[in-house]
């Protein structure tokens, strides 16, 4: 963990953000089209939500990041205005199941907060994940926000491991993913 620091990310961190994120990506669909990956998973965050955004660097480089949103309310609201029509060129198959994701998020008023956490997969498994979601938390609890969520598939057991660690329940047990939820 030696010169493994945590900060708040700024919009000149989102290409390494675009490139961890697209690095640590297991959807093939998503792969095809990086474009729509960052617009779902990386873009909106630092262009709208840096206060609670947060980056691992090691030595100047990113190596992690943890996104989030602060208001699920807030955020339906800026994607349908602005990120939704770049969807919509970009991938129409995404773009209805973002805006289905956009009306389900209305019912998450215990949970209004969500959050992307990513790690570069050569930095894994050495606590940096647990710092980031340190920070956000910390962050999260002093604006008041009284809970936050985030969706995993199940597929990916490591990262379920690890959200159960950091206290996340089961919202939602769908097929082939969780909705998770942690109230603060």
């Amino acid at each position: 963990m030696n010169g493994i620091l945590i900060r708040p990310a700024t919009i000149a961190d989102l290409p390494e953000v675009r490139r961890i994120c697209r690095l640590t990506c297991t959807d093939p669909n998503l792969l095809a089209k990086p474009k729509t990956l960052y617009l779902l998973y990386a873009d909106y965050y630092l262009s709208e939500e840096q206060g609670h955004c947060f980056v691992a660097t090691d030595q100047g480089q990113v190596v992690g990041y943890i996104l989030s949103s602060l208001s699920d309310k807030a955020f339906a609201r800026a994607m349908k205005e602005r990120y939704l029509p770049l969807l919509k060129k970009s991938d129409p198959c995404f773009y209805r199941l973002h805006k289905a994701y956009l009306f389900a998020s209305h019912f998450w008023h215990r949970y209004p907060a969500h959050l992307h956490i990513d790690i570069d997969p050569a930095y894994q498994h050495r606590g940096i994940g647990t710092r980031l979601m340190e920070n956000l938390i910390a962050t999260l609890r002093l604006n008041h926000i009284k809970g936050v969520a985030l969706s995993v598939s199940k597929s990916h057991s490591n990262a379920v491991a690890f959200y159960r660690k950091e206290g996340f329940k089961t919202l939602l047990n769908w097929p082939d993913a969780y909705v998770l939820g942690k109230k603060l």
